[in-house]
């Protein structure tokens, strides 16, 4: 008896010491918060992550609130329109650019696409996602799909303009793979940010598909990620602008029959 009065006054006394210690601890730093401040931190983190501007398409046309199309040289035929891809009943509605540009003056190349409606402001970083589908090309060959981001507005094409910076896809000869690129026109100074060494490195290019691009912009650096693997980043993107507009863009030499490209899913956001 003496034995187990003794376990029970060890056990009454270690259950008093652990009663004191939980009512002296400190609580977690994040629970100290107030509820008004933890409501505020979340509905900055759900404004962060809203777009402020998106076209998925799904409505079948081209939102003339959102773009306007843009159009510069001479096309056989050239047409800018939404269309249904989806396969049976599904409704898979995409943004499509086609140019035929057979028979067509070889002095010049040939732009067509759109130009968002709304500025966007660049004085604070942004992130740009969209998809493009580069439509198993049978003869890619110099064609190029990209996106500007230009100060000014034309209803021709970005590349006219004296600054810009450009995304973009250009088929590689003989027509089968393409290549990426990042350029940069400053007061009409071209240069390269980014060529992925070509064409040292990967002369033939690659197979390109469908992709999705993820650029983080602001005047103090740029990254690019291509399906989920950065294809690279720079601290020195050279954006002199603090304004400007996205144009989607598709281009095309002379003597080519009708190709087309599709872009999709495009969105802007502000960054964290």
């Amino acid at each position: 008896m003496k034995k187990i009065r003794v376990v029970l006054a060890i056990s009454a006394l270690f259950g008093l010491l652990c009663f004191v210690f939980a009512c002296n601890r400190k609580p977690p730093r994040n629970s100290r918060k107030g509820p008004e401040q933890n409501a505020r931190e979340a509905k900055t983190i759900i404004k962060n992550d809203v777009p402020f501007f998106t076209d998925d398409f799904q409505s079948g046309v081209l939102n003339e609130k959102k773009w306007k199309t843009t159009r510069a040289n001479d096309f056989r035929d050239g047409s800018v329109k939404v269309v249904n891809v989806g396969k049976g009943n599904a409704r898979d509605c995409k943004l499509r650019i086609s140019a035929d540009t057979i028979g067509t003056a070889e002095n010049s190349v040939k732009y067509i696409g759109v130009r968002c409606l709304e500025e966007v402001d660049f004085t604070k970083p942004k992130i740009i996602t969209f998809d493009l589908d580069w439509n198993h090309q049978a003869n890619g060959c110099y064609l190029g799909a990209a996106m500007y981001i230009c100060p000014t507005v034309t209803d021709k094409t970005a590349s006219g303009q004296p600054d810009w910076i450009k995304f973009e896809y250009v088929g590689v000869p003989p027509g089968k793979n393409a290549r990426f690129q990042v350029l940069r026109e400053i007061g009409g100074n071209l240069r390269s940010i980014y060529d992925g060494g070509w064409p040292q490195k990967d002369r033939e290019g690659r197979k390109i598909d469908k992709v999705h691009l993820r650029i983080a912009i602001s005047r103090a650096g740029l990254e690019v990620v291509e399906n989920g693997r950065r294809l690279f980043s720079t601290k020195s993107p050279g954006l002199n602008f603090t304004k400007g507009y996205a144009y989607f863009e598709m281009s095309s030499h002379s003597n080519y029959p009708s190709r087309s490209i599709f872009f999709d899913n495009i969105s802007f956001r502000n960054a964290r």
